[in-house]
């Protein structure tokens, strides 16, 4: 099966528990985060785990904003690729930028 129904209420589970991730890669003080700001830099020094953490939560951002309620697996992978390249060769650039280029 390479496409799996994703309802909009997982999604908003996953923004909900993932913020915190996002407020500790902007500011350890800071619990509000502004998702057009959060930058490449600031994501790639994430550890691995809060970095796939971040990668979900804007595909599911991005695919909310699409109105996408089906996910095809292998195009988020690719797009997330997409993503890393673009982060490393623009770390200044935003993180919502990177993703909205590469979906």
């Amino acid at each position: 099966m390479d496409k799996l129904f994703v309802p909009t209420s997982c999604l908003a589970a996953l923004a909900i528990g993932l913020l915190g991730t996002l407020a500790f890669a902007q500011d350890k003080i800071n619990p509000i985060v502004d998702l057009k700001t959060l930058d490449c830099r600031t994501f790639l020094k994430l550890d691995s785990d809060h970095r796939n953490d971040v990668i979900m939560f804007y595909h599911g951002y991005i695919s909310g904003q699409k109105n996408e309620t089906v996910v095809n697996v292998d195009k988020l992978a690719q797009a997330t690729d997409k993503v890393m390249d673009y982060c490393i060769d623009k770390p200044a650039d935003t993180l919502m930028k990177s993703f909205i280029s590469s979906r």
